[in-house]
C-alpha cells in the first residue's frame, strides 16, 4: 500500500473594477499635440492622424540607423539643408510611384518587377530597380539621348 500526497491551493481574488479601467485607460491613449483651433474635436483630430499612414511609412527610412547614422553634421543651417534635400528627394519618389501607377490603370498586362511579380501597383522602389539596369547617354545634342550599345532600340 502507497501513501499519496495530494496538495490542493484554495484561494480567492477579488477584482477592482476602478483600477482595471484606470489602467485600461492610461494605456489605451496617447498624447497628439496640434496647432488646430478648438473646433476640432479630439475623435477628428485622431482620424486626421491616423489617415497620414502613408507619410509614417514613407518617412520611416529617416528613422533608420543605419541611414542618417554615418551622417555627421553640427551646424544647424546644414541639418535643416539636409533635411529639405531628404523631403524633396521623397516628394520626387513619391511623384514618381503615383505617375508610374497612374500609367498602370490603363495597362492590360501587370509590370514585372525585380523578383518576377507581376504588379499593376508597383512601388516607387520596384520601379527604381527595374530602370537601375536603364544605360542612358547624353550626345552633343543635349535634346536627344542614346542607349548603350547594349541595347537595341527599334
Amino acid at each position: 500500500m502507497t501513501i499519496e500526497e495530494v496538495y490542493q491551493l484554495k484561494f480567492q481574488y477579488i477584482t477592482d473594477e476602478d483600477a482595471v479601467q484606470h489602467a485600461k485607460e492610461r494605456l489605451s491613449c496617447f498624447v497628439l499635440i496640434t496647432n488646430l483651433d478648438e473646433s476640432y474635436t479630439a475623435s477628428h483630430i485622431l482620424k486626421e492622424y491616423k489617415a497620414q499612414s502613408n507619410v509614417e511609412t514613407s518617412l520611416k527610412f529617416l528613422k533608420d540607423p543605419l541611414f542618417v547614422g554615418p551622417i555627421y553634421l553640427k551646424k544647424p543651417g546644414r541639418v535643416e539643408a539636409l533635411a529639405y534635400v531628404l523631403l524633396i528627394a521623397l516628394f520626387m519618389f513619391g511623384i514618381l510611384e503615383r505617375r508610374v501607377r497612374e500609367a498602370m490603370k490603363h495597362e492590360m498586362e501587370p509590370l514585372i518587377v525585380p523578383g518576377n511579380v507581376k504588379t499593376f501597383t508597383p512601388t516607387g522602389r520596384r520601379v527604381l530597380e527595374i530602370m537601375e539596369t536603364v544605360l542612358v547617354m547624353t550626345a552633343d545634342n543635349p535634346y536627344r539621348r542614346t542607349f548603350s550599345s547594349r541595347y537595341k532600340v527599334p
